[in-house]
């Protein structure tokens, strides 16, 4: 990505938002994947490793995002609750 000199968002009181990077990544790589495999059924095996790296990326940038927010993804319940 190429460093721009001036903030791309800032929130109310003039401050950088550190949230706009991670998201503009999250909702990218979001958007590559829903057309890259938009109405396939099965995924073809020429596709697989590529859908191994999109989904890697994917989850690396919502990562970021849950990071700056301080949010955490629900767990699932165990069989013990």
């Amino acid at each position: 990505m190429v460093d721009y000199p001036l903030a791309l968002a800032v929130d109310t009181d003039g401050h950088v938002d550190e949230l706009a990077r991670p998201l503009a990544t999250l909702a990218g790589t979001l958007a590559t994947v829903l057309v890259a495999y938009h109405g396939l059924d099965d995924v073809p095996g020429l596709l697989r490793s590529q859908l191994r790296l999109d989904l890697r990326e994917l989850h690396a940038a919502a990562v970021s995002v849950l990071a700056v927010t301080g949010l955490r993804l629900p767990t699932r319940p165990t069989d013990a609750e």
